[in-house]
């Protein structure tokens, strides 16, 4: 637990310290290598920290956890190097991690996220079973949302949206996509100045609903309010290229 602690912390050499006292004392206890398993994932050191994970799994190999942790270090090393063999070795160990714990939430959401990049429907079932696991994830909710959007499914689109607005009627990024979605699926221009409307009273900051404001004042014809809203979100974000164009273009 202290070595936990520490490393929730980010102290990591006490950490470190600690499960290393566990191991040298108890070289079975399959917690202290899945410690130090993160932990050295924490460090970007991918082949010590399959290392430990291994080793947890040569003395349980019917843990889930570890297979969970080995898939997102897979996942990780995919982004940085687009390496094809560590994009499956990710797909395999969250596979994995779901068979030897069916409820493992997190697993289940990294699959579909893999999936839904693969442009594979079966996405939306590893989303509705985190869902069944956690009702109310925002993040398996908002991650559907976001599948159905992509493939022109608007109605399930809203459906999910709306539930995230019961979830946290707090949140601006599904009120900004469902103003998205009417801006340039539906073009109902109203509704969509609506939703970023509602976007930027929750969040002030957000730039990109600013921009599309602009861009729905412009395609009802309203200039002023057009310029209005890009200026707002380039005085957010002078880096905003986008916002930027469309102000100078009105200029």
């Amino acid at each position: 637990m202290y070595g936990d602690i520490m490393m929730s912390k980010l102290v990591l050499e006490k950490s470190k310290f600690h499960y290393e006292y566990i191991i040298k004392h108890d070289s079975t206890y399959t917690t202290a290598y899945i410690g130090m398993g993160k932990l050295y994932a924490l460090l970007d050191n991918y082949a010590a920290a399959i290392a430990y994970l291994n080793k947890a799994l040569q003395l349980d190999p019917y843990q889930s956890e570890p297979y969970f942790m080995k898939g997102m270090i897979y996942r990780t090393d995919y982004m940085g190097t687009g390496r094809q063999e560590s994009w499956d070795m990710a797909l395999s160990s969250f596979q994995t991690a779901i068979e030897q714990d069916p409820d493992n939430y997190s697993a289940y959401v990294q699959l579909g996220v893999m999936h839904d990049q693969m442009g594979d429907s079966t996405a939306v079932q590893y989303y509705n079973s985190a869902i069944d696991i956690y009702p109310e994830s925002i993040e398996a909710w908002y991650n559907k949302g976001i599948f159905y959007q992509n493939r022109g499914e608007i109605d399930q689109a809203f459906d999910c949206y709306r539930t995230l607005h019961k979830l946290d009627s707090t949140w601006a990024d599904p009120y900004y996509n469902e103003g998205y979605i009417h801006l340039l699926i539906t073009e109902q221009i109203d509704s969509a100045i609506y939703f970023f409307d509602k976007a930027t009273q929750l969040d002030p900051e957000y730039f990109q609903a600013y921009n599309n404001l602009g861009l729905a004042y412009e395609k009802q014809g309203n200039l002023e309010y057009a310029k209005r809203y890009y200026t707002k979100a380039v005085e957010i974000n002078p880096e905003f290229k986008l916002a930027k164009q469309n102000l100078n273009r009105l200029q």
